[in-house]
C-alpha cells in the first residue's frame, strides 16, 4: 500500500502493523506510537524525522490523575524511549530503501533521539529525587553530546554529503592559513600566504604537526597549533568514513 502526500492528524499507530507499505511525503501531526507495539515490515517512510517528531502523549496533569497515571515528566520520558525504539525500527526498514535521502535522515533522527531519550530519563529521575547530582551531570553531558553530534552530523549530511565535508575541511585550512599569514605570535614576523597555506595544510592533516610544533617557542604558538590539529583531527574522522561509505555503499 502506498500513502502519498496523505495527512495523518491525531492518528494512533500504537497497536498497528504495516507490511510492504510506503509513506511518501506524508504530513504527521500528534501521532500515537508504541516502541514495541507499532510494527513495520518492509515499510518505507520518506520523511522519518517529521514522523518521529510528531509522536504525541498526554501530559495534562489533571487528566493523568483521573486515569491513575504517572506525572507528565514520566509520560514524556516514556514517550522519548518509545520514539528512539521506533526511530531504530524506521532506520532498519529504510536501510533497504533506494531513497538515500530517507536513509540518511533516518540516521539523523535515530542518533538525535537516542540522546534525547537519555536526557529525558535523567530529567525524570531528578524530578523524583533519584541521584540528583548524577542525573544532573548526565543531563548536561547529554546536552553537550547532542550539540556535538548535531554539529558533526551537519558537516557531512549525516553521512551522505561528501562535498559539504570537503568544503568544511578546505575552510579550516584557509582560516588557519589566514591566521598564520595575518597575525604574529610573540612579535614574530608573519608568514607569506604560500607558507601559511602549507603550514595550515600540514597541521590540519597532521602530516607536519611535529615539524611545526617542535620549533614553536611560546605557549601561544603551541596552543594555536594544538587547536588547529584538534579541529583537523575532528574533521578527518568525519571525512574519511564519509568517503568510504559513499564508495562502498554498504548498508
Amino acid at each position: 500500500v502506498k500513502f502519498s502526500n496523505c495527512e495523518f492528524d491525531r492518528c494512533s499507530f500504537t497497536v498497528s502493523t504495516f507490511e510492504h507499505c510506503n509513506f511518501h511525503d506524508c504530513t504527521w501531526e500528534s501521532i500515537g506510537i508504541s516502541g514495541t507495539e507499532t510494527k513495520l515490515f518492509d515499510t518505507i517512510i520518506t520523511n522519518p524525522e517529521s514522523f518521529i517528531n510528531s509522536a504525541y502523549t498526554n501530559t495534562n496533569k489533571e487528566e493523568l490523575k483521573s486515569y491513575g497515571a504517572k506525572n507528565p515528566s514520566y509520560q514524556t520520558f516514556r514517550l522519548e524511549e518509545s520514539k528512539v525504539k521506533l526511530a531504530r525500527l524506521v532506520l532498519s526498514n529504510n536501510e533497504r530503501n533506494a531513497d538515500d535521502k530517507a536513509y540518511y535522515e533516518s540516521i539523523k533522527i535515530y542518533l538525535k533521539q537516542s540522546i534525547s531519550a537519555k536526557i529525558s530519563k535523567a530529567k525524570y529521575e531528578r524530578s523524583v529525587n533519584k541521584n540528583k547530582l548524577r542525573n544532573f551531570i548526565s543531563q548536561w553531558l547529554g546536552f553537550i553530546e547532542g550539540k556535538l553530534i548535531s554539529f558533526s552530523g551537519s558537516i557531512n549530511g549525516w553521512g551522505g554529503n561528501v562535498s559539504r565535508a570537503t568544503i568544511c575541511g578546505v575552510g579550516i585550512i584557509v582560516i588557519f592559513a589566514l591566521i598564520y599569514a595575518c597575525f604574529s605570535v610573540d612579535s614574530k614576523p608573519v608568514l607569506g600566504w604560500k607558507l601559511s597555506l602549507i603550514k595550515s595544510f600540514d597541521i590540519t592533516l597532521l602530516v607536519g604537526y611535529t615539524k611545526h610544533a617542535t620549533v614553536a617557542q611560546t605557549w601561544q604558538e603551541q596552543a594555536l597549533y594544538g587547536a588547529n590539529a584538534v579541529l583537523g583531527l575532528w574533521w578527518y574522522t568525519i571525512f574519511v568514513p564519509t568517503i568510504i561509505n559513499r564508495i562502498c555503499k554498504v548498508r
